[in-house]
């Protein structure tokens, strides 16, 4: 979002998944801002035909695609810039963490951009993009953020307890799970 310099991240396994991260997309920024999504700049090899026939079956509000020019990356530098940066971040968490794999690199890149979403900005006046979209600031006691990978005990449901097992066990953190409801 360049008004709300909101970061909304999703990891897809291959270009099939895309369209289902972009139909959550549009949901979220209309169900927190109220503004639909009417842009959507993106990188030549991401406008298929089923996403240019998702885009054009929005009625009455048509999604425009603009498609990256060869060789000149002025159009989506924000994006890239954004991504280099999270990038570097998730490959700063993972690095010297012998407990975890590569399998938590995602998990490592949500988080970066969780901790950018929820961080102040000077631009937007002291207040952070997650408050923008949520009418308030991300409440730190609430939902604690801490190191990635960092080892904590994680608790074990009652049905699952034993007289041997403890009440707990060692578990990482990876991130606020956001597609929980509590």
């Amino acid at each position: 979002d360049l008004v709300a310099d909101y970061a909304f991240v999703a990891c897809a396994p291959n270009r099939r998944g895309i369209l289902k991260h972009l139909q959550k997309l549009k949901s979220f920024a209309f169900r927190h801002t109220g503004n639909r999504l009417c842009a959507l700049y993106t990188d030549n090899e991401f406008i298929t035909e089923p996403i240019r026939q998702w885009a054009a079956s929005d009625t009455p509000f048509k999604i425009q695609l603009f498609p990256s020019i060869p060789y000149e990356h002025d159009r989506v530098r924000r994006v890239e810039r954004l991504h280099r940066t999270l990038t570097d971040m998730a490959n700063k968490q993972l690095a010297f963490k012998d407990h975890l794999s590569p399998k938590y690199w995602e998990f490592s890149y949500r988080h970066a951009a969780d901790l950018r979403n929820i961080r102040p900005k000077p631009s937007l006046n002291g207040q952070s993009p997650y408050s923008l979209y949520y009418g308030n600031p991300y409440d730190l006691s609430k939902f604690p953020t801490f190191p990635f990978g960092s080892v904590v005990m994680g608790h074990l449901p009652l049905n699952l307890q034993t007289a041997t097992s403890g009440r707990s066990d060692e578990r990482y953190f990876v991130g606020i799970a956001h597609d929980f409801n509590s």
